[in-house]
């Protein structure tokens, strides 16, 4: 039996591997779910016209989400923040100053809640890995396979060095078509500039298929989509289910894995009873994202009171003004996912390639004017609908190599209780601030062909951790030393334990981190045997 650790992107993909293989696969999580009451809410939404939805409906399903002028700063789903709850007494979490990262205890992970962005990481953003991209490419093009993607064929395909799946493409916002035309008009210009671009790559069913009904962009991206068309892992949970090799047992809580003669063992609890679990297997696939990864394996090698480094992908939000208007933008139909990806990739700017998604109108826009104005802003909101009209929001990301660290330490209790995983910020030498400042400043050398100014003024710089794209505390070698790992996610010491998550990788590149998450757990699960 091989025991699989979570049901998130990571557990999910390996599993598939597995099951594909014929192998058997047990698949432990705690999996907590969206409350019952609010199923029959998101049911309605999804099979009626967005012109018939109750209000009452709309405003339980946005409850808790809210904006301002840095972000927002809780994506729950359907209204509820189940993808953020904490088992009580269970991994206590201790968050330094300018540290704001969690763990999810739900089933599907943080896919439940994510942008659905995707992009492969770029070959020369692995240079420091002990696995090459034409190694990885075979494992992004399967989770395609079992994945829908929304992707248009642009020079993003050539960017990226892989065709996106005919399966369709959402249709761009009236502000990201006409950034696009302009973009177009300038692809000479701004090539030589560094710049390429494209349609985002977005893990959606954007058509009417087999699988069942398109988008009807109604616009509630940012709070859930009704018709499940954004991808969660539990989707590929209950593709596995189908399985007769595969069994799924939630209700456990993991805290420490071990290794017998000629197998593994998983230790933890029954989420209900509190009574201990024990499961052999052949071997594990730990998946249970960076921080439970790194806990679970701290507390497994007993390594307590040792710090381990987090490496993490620099989170920034930054307006942009478009030079002329698209009209009123309130009553559009659209998604309100990222619309674009620009990649820039110059030297001066910095040695590794800058990720930039590009978001256009969605209601929350004006959320956040109107927490930022008060009292001003109704005299004010002529104007405002100018400006919104004209507004983008560029969500950035930097290499690791590029940005803070953060220290993970397991200290025990001084009682009887679980140990608590400490996250500090590192003080050190990077200051991702300038390098984020080159890249505004390379926009507005761009502005011309960009049709758009950015508003330095407002950048907002995430805490570490914020943007979910860490990693790289048990990262892979070649030859791995005491807290390392091998290509095959085995950390130093053990044979038939594989970590399969972000915690492996050596670095974090720019480009959005999930999608090759999954093809590296893939390809862990493909190829250990060869070992």
């Amino acid at each position: 039996m091989n025991i699989v650790v979570g049901t998130g992107p990571a557990g999910v993909s390996a599993a598939v591997a597995l099951v594909r293989q014929g192998l058997p696969v047990t698949m432990l999580d705690v999996g907590l779910q969206l409350e019952a009451e609010r199923l029959p809410i998101v049911e309605r939404l999804a099979s009626t016209d967005p012109t018939a939805w109750s209000s009452e409906d709309l405003r339980m399903v946005k409850q808790g989400v809210t904006s301002s002028s840095k972000g927002v700063p809780i994506k729950r789903l359907f209204g509820s923040d189940f993808p953020y709850q904490r088992v009580p007494d269970i991994f206590p979490l201790a968050r330094g100053h300018h540290v704001d990262t969690a763990m999810s205890f739900a089933r599907g992970g943080f896919s439940t809640v994510w942008g659905a962005a995707m992009a492969p990481y770029l070959p020369e953003d692995l240079a420091n890995w002990p696995v090459s991209f034409h190694e990885l490419e075979p494992h992004y093009r399967a989770v395609l396979g079992f994945m829908s993607t929304s992707a248009r064929k642009d020079d993003l395909s050539d960017v990226f060095r892989i065709e996106p799946p005919s399966t369709g493409a959402l249709e761009p916002s009236a502000q990201a078509r006409a950034l696009l035309d302009d973009l177009e008009r300038a692809r000479v210009p701004l090539t030589q500039l560094g710049f390429r671009f494209g349609s985002a790559w977005l893990a959606v069913r954007a058509c009417t298929s087999s699988a069942g009904p398109g988008c009807n962009y109604c616009g509630l991206c940012m709070y859930g989509c009704p018709r499940r068309l954004i991808y969660n892992s539990e989707q590929t949970l209950d593709y596995l289910r189908s399985f007769a090799n595969f069994t799924y047992r939630p209700d456990v809580i993991v805290r420490s894995v071990s290794e017998s003669a000629g197998g593994a063992v998983v230790h933890g609890f029954d989420a209900g009873s509190a009574s201990p679990i024990h499961v052999p297997g052949e071997r594990i696939f730990l998946a249970c994202g960076a921080l439970s990864s790194t806990r679970i394996l701290l507390e497994s090698l007993s390594a307590f009171d040792r710090s381990v480094t987090m490496l993490d992908s620099q989170y920034y939000l930054l307006p942009m003004i478009r030079y002329r208007s698209t009209g009123s933008v309130e009553g559009e139909r659209l998604h309100t996912l990222c619309q674009l990806f620009l990649e820039l990739s110059d030297p001066v700017v910095s040695p590794r390639t800058v990720h930039l998604q590009i978001y256009t109108y969605n209601e929350l826009y004006v959320d956040a004017f109107r927490h930022m104005l008060g009292p001003l802003y109704r005299p004010l909101l002529p104007a405002l609908k100018q400006i919104i009209s004209r507004m983008m929001i560029v969500q950035g990301y930097l290499h690791s190599d590029l940005s803070p660290q953060i220290a993970l330490t397991l200290r025990k209790s001084n009682s009887d209780g679980p140990a608590t995983l400490h996250a500090e910020r590192i003080v050190g030498a990077v200051d991702p601030k300038n390098t984020v400042r080159r890249v505004i400043r390379k926009l507005r050398q761009a502005r011309t062909y960009l049709r758009a100014i950015p508003v330095g003024t407002m950048l907002q710089m995430a805490p570490s951790g914020r943007g979910f794209h860490s990693g790289g505390t048990f990262p892979m070698r070649t030859e791995p030393a005491e807290l390392e790992s091998d290509r095959f996610g085995r950390p130093h010491g053990f044979k038939r334990i594989h970590v399969v998550d972000s915690s492996v990788f050596p670095s974090i590149p720019a480009t959005t981190i999930t999608f090759s998450v999954m093809a590296n757990a893939h390809r862990i699960a493909s190829e250990y045997s060869l070992v």
